[in-house]
């Protein structure tokens, strides 16, 4: 670390004349301020140093070394602490725990408001899992290509499949955060379809667009960047109507395949396959054959085979079941019925870190981008290979042996095949991308979904020392619900990572900086 030179506070103070004007006491004042500041500043820190240069002489040699380093950490946090980051500026936001962690404060928080927005809408219209990744993904991208026109470096769109560069381009400069906003908030009520949820979105945009006019008060840059911005919202949702979503209904219903040894409607619903023909929907950018599929086990419960040691592993787990195995199930189940599921558990997590970074409107709107593109493209393949393999859930094969003829797992199971896990790939794709922004051994304390609670009591929030970390809890939690098996996990939790790779890479640069460790799961039944 190079040495910091500060200069020695003037003292002397010029006299304010005999009968000073208001204007001159605050003139006088404020020339005052920054030097008594100094001298305070500098008596705590040389009070500082003697205190410890006298510890460090006292104490023996092999002592020495840690508490000098010590002290230079106390040396400065206390200049960070004295100073508060420099006259004016306001200290790092702290976020509010509503639904989705929608915090108030910071450059990019109109950015990261109108997804939030977007999350509780698209929840309160009862939409998927998938439904909600595809409807994030689109609003996320139509933001950060708002953006880059007024952004150091421009994410690659050409990346995108079939996506149409937007044809007009303002000429003069653009404010990013109004054009984000305008373009998020347009491609957002394009492709809701509650007029409710529509009106809202408006709403918060108005308010949101209206905000930065106030505080920008350049009516010819504002007026710019929001053609622009609106622009580029339509341009986005033109380009989703061409995806196929609107068809889905009308394409061809999906036959499960019959026999032993495939997937069937579970209890205690036995409902029917969920969105099975969301697999032929457009992707985003991920190429699943640079990464490869690991195919599931053969289903064979005779003694001694893979499938049977493995699904004799989740049921001897699910008898020693105990309150913090129903905790960590419980936390990232996000199956409930209104809440914005996995997607938006995972960008709430990108939107607290945005705020508490203090991202601005380019970097925020960035991040939020390739988080909901990698999520959509791993809920994309994620159905495409549960429709094609079918294999059975293990409620299913645990009766079907005759383990235990009323088996119910601790999560009820939804409503698709068991390989591979959803909930696995989406936690390793987020994980990646949140990794490369900001470093995987970046801590966060995860609220979790609210509402959410076990026998014991409401689920507490969780801190985390890294990305990885969240994300190996997030794809074990489907093995501790007793939803899908070890191998289904594991291998999912890794697919989900190389197609971030491929989306985020191709689509701004992310490498991979999340640990790969050799499994997720100790020896033995159980973890």
């Amino acid at each position: 670390m190079p040495p910091v030179r500060s200069a020695r506070p003037v003292l002397s103070v010029p006299q304010p004349p005999t009968n000073p004007s208001p204007a001159a006491r605050r003139h006088a004042r404020h020339r005052l301020r920054a030097p008594v500041a100094g001298v305070r500043l500098r008596g705590l820190l040389d009070r500082t140093a003697r205190r410890l240069g006298a510890i460090i002489a006292a104490v023996d040699r092999p002592c020495r070394r840690l508490l000098r380093t010590y002290a230079l950490i106390l040396s400065v946090t206390l200049v960070s602490g004295a100073c508060g980051g420099g006259a004016g500026e306001p200290r790092p936001a702290t976020t509010t725990s509503r639904p989705g962690g929608q915090g108030t404060s910071g450059p990019g928080a109109p950015v990261v408001a109108v997804l939030q927005e977007t999350l509780e809408r698209a929840a309160a219209e009862r939409l998927s899992a998938p439904e909600i990744a595809r409807l994030t993904a689109y609003v996320g991208l139509a933001g950060a290509q708002a953006v880059t026109l007024a952004a150091p470096r421009a994410m690659d769109f050409t990346a995108l499949t079939d996506y149409p560069l937007p044809t007009e381009v303002p000429r003069g400069p653009v404010d990013g955060t109004t054009a984000a906003v305008a373009a998020m908030t347009a491609a957002a009520r394009a492709l809701l379809t509650d007029p409710a949820s529509q009106v809202a979105v408006g709403d918060l945009g108005r308010r949101l667009l209206a905000a930065r006019a106030a505080r920008l008060d350049r009516p010819a840059i504002t007026e710019r960047s929001l053609a622009w911005g609106r622009h580029v919202g339509e341009n986005t949702a033109t380009w989703a109507g061409t995806d196929g979503y609107a068809d889905l209904a009308r394409r061809a219903r999906w036959s499960p395949p019959d026999g032993p040894g495939t997937w069937e409607p579970t209890p205690p619903g036995r409902r029917p396959a969920l969105l099975p023909t969301w697999g032929t929907l457009r992707g985003f950018v991920a190429d699943v054959a640079a990464c490869g599929v690991t195919p599931p086990l053969e289903v064979d419960t005779r003694s001694g085979t893979r499938y049977a040691a493995e699904l004799r592993r989740l049921f001897l787990a699910s008898r020693q079941r105990d309150a913090a195995a129903e905790a960590t199930a419980r936390f990232w189940d996000d199956e409930r019925a209104g809440t914005p599921g996995p997607a938006g558990h995972w960008l709430a997590i990108a939107a607290r870190l945005a705020l508490d970074r203090r991202l601005d409107a380019d970097a925020a709107a960035r991040l939020l981008a390739v988080t909901a593109t990698a999520i959509a493209d791993a809920y994309l393949v994620a159905w495409r290979q549960k429709y094609f393999w079918a294999r059975p859930r293990p409620v299913t094969m645990i009766r079907a042996v005759g383990w235990d003829r009323r088996f119910d797992p601790y999560l009820i199971t939804p409503p698709t095949p068991e390989y591979p896990s959803a909930h696995a790939m989406v936690a390793g794709a987020a994980a990646t991308v949140l990794a490369h922004t900001f470093g995987d051994r970046t801590r966060f304390t995860d609220p979790g979904q609210p509402g959410a609670s076990t026998r014991t009591g409401p689920i507490r929030s969780r801190r985390f020392p890294g990305f990885g970390a969240a994300a190996r809890q997030a794809a074990r939690s489907r093995f501790l619900g007793e939803v899908n098996l070890a191998h289904t996990v594991e291998a999912s939790y890794r697919l989900g990572r190389c197609l971030a790779l491929q989306t985020g890479g191709r689509l701004d640069g992310v490498r991979d900086r999340v640990a790969d460790p050799d499994a997720l799961f100790g020896p033995g039944p159980g973890l």
